[in-house]
């Protein structure tokens, strides 16, 4: 046995002496058709639902799912802030007319279409609320009608004159009746919020919006009617994307993280007073994917120079280590 293993080595040793170029040639062709398989072939699955069979039932349930309810894009979240709501509404209007166009981003969620949720409104009101506005109503039926028959301005102050007049009168002649703490000052709610909104477009601060749901249901907050995504406080605004993946790639999201980036830096110019933070799943995906691919390429670096030193040190020499470093 070891005869023959001696007889082929002395084979292949004697082919490679006789032949040294064209040996060298082919390992050359080799090496170049392994780099185009490479190429071509290999892929890089970095999802976690690759790791499930796919006859499993939960996973053909959850495709299943994803494709009757379209998720809503959570996976980049531009963060806005300004002591201007307006410019806050612009900003994020041309962040997100920008990305819409963008092959990078896939989806772009900042606005609700409110108009379509207009003629169901009242679904979304607490039972509490209801209440209370029917009360509204009856209470005031006489005016609404008398307005419907006129609609005019000066119609509608004198309507609100009279009503006011009329509980001062009740209040004069009937006050003294009720206990001290609950008495019921005349209601100037529809009177003030009409001066108000009127002030407001005189001003050129605000579109002009109607009093009278203001009026029926005591809501001052004008932010949840403009379709934009505010935060509780009202401070923060939130534009919400879903850019595209890059198959085969560690850092799939790092294109659309980019030029992300590049976007939010082009329209802070124009916007200048505008604060923007941008954070989210893809965001810190890359970051981090970034990161770990930086260190490991440093890592590699120290770790072939500290094994060529050790080369060095051991063979005294430059030559042999300097090919067995190649290799």
């Amino acid at each position: 046995m070891k005869i023959g293993m001696h007889t082929v080595y002395g084979f292949i040793v004697g082919i490679i002496v006789r032949y040294p170029v064209g040996v060298i040639l082919a390992a050359a062709l080799g090496v170049a058709f392994s780099l185009l398989v490479t190429a071509t072939q290999l892929e890089f699955h970095t999802s976690r639902l690759d790791l499930i069979a796919t006859g499993e039932r939960y996973k053909q349930l959850d495709q299943a799912y994803s494709r009757e309810f379209e998720d809503l894009p959570e996976r980049v979240i531009v963060v806005i802030r300004s002591d201007h709501p307006e410019t806050a509404k612009a900003f994020a209007t041309a962040l997100a007319q920008r990305w819409e166009m963008d092959p990078t981003i896939d989806k772009v969620w900042y606005r609700i279409d409110v108009e379509a949720l207009k003629r169901k409104a009242l679904f979304y009101l607490s039972p509490d609320d209801l209440v209370a506005l029917r009360q509204k109503l009856q209470e005031h039926q006489d005016l609404l009608q008398e307005l419907v028959a006129a609609p005019t301005l000066q119609n509608l102050f004198a309507l609100i004159n009279r009503e006011i007049t009329a509980k001062l009168v009740g209040h004069v002649f009937t006050g003294f009746l009720e206990e001290e703490g609950k008495k019921e000052l005349p209601d100037l709610s529809l009177l003030l919020a009409l001066l108000q909104a009127m002030q407001q477009w005189l001003e050129g601060r605000h579109p002009y919006r109607s009093p009278w749901e203001r009026w029926f249901t005591q809501d001052t907050d004008t932010f949840s009617h403009d379709g934009f995504l505010w935060s509780d406080d009202k401070h923060l605004l939130f534009v919400l994307a879903d850019p595209k993946a890059q198959a085969g790639d560690f850092n799939r999201f790092k294109q659309a993280v980019q030029q992300i980036r590049a976007d939010v830096r082009a329209l802070r110019q124009a916007y200048p007073d505008v604060e923007v933070g941008i954070t989210g799943r893809a965001v810190l995906e890359s970051d981090e994917m970034a990161v770990a691919q930086r260190d490991m390429t440093i890592a590699s670096l120290l770790s072939l120079l500290g094994v060529a030193g050790l080369f060095v040190a051991f063979y005294r020499g430059l030559v042999r280590p300097a090919l067995t470093i190649l290799t």
